[in-house]
């Protein structure tokens, strides 16, 4: 013991034995009720212990009860985030339950849109609900009612977007980037933009020099205004490459671009209440393609399917799909959306 002398003395009245040592400390021993254990009878020789709480001090017990609580609040935190993760996971998995379904309806409007085209069925949109589904709305357009995109009448171009309210330098650029991206030099026109323009402005792609695939290509011309640009891709069209457009089919909020657009240009007096268009501008329909867009919706959810179709033209000849996609909602859906909540059965 470190050189230290121990004594040890016997409690004659509890029988338990005390060490001390020279400096007169005491250490209890295990009998001792100073510490909060009690002995326990012998079991094979083995003293069993107890814990008694009634002699903790009041910091021990208070710094136990901080303990619980602080343990409590944990699990409270954890289960409100475990909470907030299955609302999330049970919410995006409900989205993903409309867009599927919203998809489903948008197909099946299409099959609906094509066999109406098929039959020379009536071409009036179409809204219609199918019980516990949802509903779906179906239009059909004739292409040739659009402006081509592809087309090399400049004037047309020229007067459509000024229509759409660019000024008439915008116009021409619009108009002279769009023949850049598609011709097969890389001689810029006044205005327009070829591949040293599209280097410059740190674009990963060059003009096409190729015929626009489809409308969404647009987005890759440089220096279209996005609004000027978005406004326009309704009307346009890469199915036919006519050098006009077929007013009995087209829309009137098309023509009535053009004739704003031509105005300027000293067009005006060519057009009455339902603008009809010159000569110049115009291209009969030869029947051939079709738009069907159709708009799925459920309660929270809308999905647009697009298809240009080509009609038989001859014996023998079978419907073809010339594109197939996924659309995007525009300012001309409004009105079918809004019929979507009323609409009647299929």
């Amino acid at each position: 013991m470190s050189g230290r002398r121990v004594r040890s003395r016997r409690n004659s009245a509890t029988g338990s034995t005390s060490t001390r040592a020279r400096s007169g400390r005491r250490f209890p021993s295990i009998g001792s009720n100073s510490t909060g254990w009690h002995d326990r009878p012998q079991v094979l020789g083995l003293t069993v212990m107890r814990f008694n709480s009634s002699n903790l001090k009041g910091a021990d017990a208070g710094f136990i009860l901080i303990f619980a609580i602080a343990v409590c609040l944990l699990l409270a935190v954890i289960g409100l985030i475990a909470g907030r993760s299955v609302q999330s996971a049970l919410r995006e998995t409900r989205t993903a339950v409309d867009i599927a379904q919203a998809r489903a309806l948008a197909d099946g409007g299409v099959a609906l849109g094509v066999a109406r085209v098929q039959s020379d069925g009536d071409l009036e949109p179409v809204v219609c609900a199918l019980p516990g589904a949802g509903a779906v709305a179906v239009s059909i357009t004739d292409e040739a009612g659009k402006v081509p995109l592809n087309t090399d009448n400049r004037a047309l171009l020229l007067a459509f977007f000024s229509g759409l309210g660019a000024s008439r330098d915008e116009a021409q650029t619009a108009v002279a980037r769009i023949f850049d991206y598609r011709d097969a030099d890389d001689v810029a026109q006044s205005g327009g933009a070829e591949r040293e323009a599209y280097a410059a402005a740190g674009l990963s792609f060059r003009p096409k020099n190729g015929d626009f695939e489809s409308v969404a290509e647009l987005d890759r011309v440089l220096g279209l205004a996005a609004a000027i640009r978005d406004r326009a891709k309704p009307h346009l069209t890469t199915a036919v490459t006519a050098g006009g457009v077929d007013g009995a089919v087209a829309a009137d909020a098309l023509l009535q671009l053009i004739a704003n657009g031509a105005g300027a240009g000293g067009f005006s007096s060519a057009f009455g209440d339902r603008p009809d268009l010159p000569a110049a501008f115009s291209a009969r329909s030869t029947r051939t393609f079709y738009r069907v867009r159709s708009i799925g919706m459920v309660e929270g959810a809308r999905y647009v399917r697009e298809t240009v179709i080509a009609r038989p033209q001859r014996p023998g000849e079978t419907l073809r799909h010339i594109s197939w996609m996924q659309g995007e909602l525009n300012a001309n859906d409004e009105a079918l959306l809004a019929r979507g909540a009323s609409a009647p059965p299929c």
